[in-house]
């Protein structure tokens, strides 16, 4: 894997070459913002919304909740391989990046459900939610999935 200072690579190089180091704009949608650039993809282009969940402890409630591991998009009747904020990937590439262990559970969900399970922890905010459809139209995301 190449090394790249983020100050020098741009989000249009770095979706070429997704080996590289993802740039910030791009990491807040692999972590933290998977939903969102989900949820705005599926309101895009109709792609269903698949979610990895896991059961987490809440020490303050004493209670297990639904945790999401990470929000994606596929094509109807091929989960071969799923799309996110780098593009197409595999499902190997999926379980590599993130911690998918047995607990873990992959599911379709509508874009109200994806919501549902991370609104108790991250409320959807209209205003970022308005970027992330401008942040995917700009750059060619939709073009990519064609691709």
């Amino acid at each position: 894997m190449k090394t790249v200072d983020f100050t020098e690579i741009t989000i249009q190089e770095y979706l070429q070459d997704p080996g590289v180091h993802a740039p910030p704009e791009i990491e807040r949608y692999l972590y933290g913002q998977c939903h969102m650039f989900a949820i705005a993809l599926n309101k895009l282009s109709g792609l269903p919304i698949m979610v990895i969940t896991e059961p987490r402890f809440t020490a303050t409630e004493g209670v297990y909740i639904t945790g999401l591991v990470h929000a994606m998009c596929f094509k109807e009747g091929d989960v071969s391989r799923v799309f996110d904020a780098k593009g197409w990937r595999s499902i190997k590439d999926i379980e590599d990046s993130y911690y998918v262990h047995p607990d873990c559970t992959w599911r379709v969900v509508t874009a109200m459900g994806c919501e549902e399970i991370v609104s108790a922890v991250v409320p959807l905010e209209e205003e970022f939610f308005e970027q992330t459809l401008e942040f995917i139209k700009k750059h060619g995301y939709l073009e990519k999935i064609n691709a």
